[in-house]
């Protein structure tokens, strides 16, 4: 599965897209990966990303810097699913050569794909060609997680926020209420137009089998840590398993999410 998503600032416009790794693990115990279709979707997410490269910008001064390092990300989400399916322990993986020689391979894919697709345009070869973004909801929409991060835990309370001047946000606020959901204003926004809906959520890879991110913070250029209990109204808070129970009827499996069951997520 191709996701698409996109950042830019005045400096350096991208374009940012994602490959599912989870959609090509083994279906069944013992089974090899899609790895001719694993390799195939990178190439595909790389062409598609040039081709975003050529959209419209009303910044003369980013519409120069895009056309000339045409700078795209081809990244990853449902990471840990891929690993678990393989009977591989997220916190082994980063010292695993399979690991490390596919992501390696990948990379390969995507720079090769990027210079063959860049001269058949005439359009310089981007400068970058990978990146690792957090996903966020768009890893709802195949139901994995999200980039490489780990499963946060078994069983925990996510928060997601609307904003009520929007007919179809607000609507979904509704319906949260009428399903008997936990909504309250965001006490961030002092407008009062953002409302919270809390969703308690079991993850579903947890319960199959999956294991927690160990250290690796020398080999990161960057991270976001957001330890518990830091703020109010956090997007992530964990429950027990116990408190999980009292939530049964309008508790939700991730990483599935109901409002994407028809593959189109609402805006956050």
């Amino acid at each position: 599965m191709l996701v698409l998503d996109s950042l830019a600032n005045l400096l350096a416009p991208v374009v940012l897209g994602h490959v599912n790794l989870d959609a090509f693990a083994p279906k069944v115990r013992g089974a090899r990966i899609d790895r001719a279709g694993l390799e195939r979707a990178h190439q595909l997410m790389t062409r598609f990303l040039i081709r975003a490269t050529y959209g419209d910008m009303t910044d003369d001064q980013q519409r120069h810097v895009m056309h000339t390092e045409r700078r795209i990300g081809v990244g990853h989400l449902g990471v840990q699913g891929f690993l678990a399916k393989q009977g591989i322990r997220y916190s082994d993986a980063p010292y695993r050569y399979d690991v490390r020689n596919l992501l390696n391979d990948l990379y390969d894919v995507v720079r090769e794909e990027a210079r063959e697709y860049a001269f058949q345009l005439r359009v310089p070869e981007p400068v970058k060609v990978t990146t690792e973004a957090p996903t966020g909801s768009i890893a709802k929409m195949p139901g994995v997680t999200e980039g490489i991060h780990p499963i946060y835990a078994r069983h925990f309370k996510r928060r997601v926020r609307f904003s009520m001047p929007d007919p179809a946000q607000a609507k979904t606020v509704e319906d949260a209420v009428l399903a008997g959901f936990e909504v309250e204003k965001c006490i961030y926004d002092q407008s009062g137009n953002t409302m919270v809906v809390t969703y308690p959520t079991k993850d579903k890879l947890v319960a199959e089998a999956a294991a927690i991110i160990q250290s690796w913070l020398p080999d990161l250029k960057g991270t976001t840590l957001m330890p518990d209990g830091t703020r109010a109204q956090a997007p992530y808070e964990r429950i027990t398993e116990e408190e999980f129970a009292q939530y049964a009827v309008t508790s939700v499996e991730d990483v599935t999410d109901e409002e994407c069951s028809t593959g189109a997520c609402p805006v956050r």
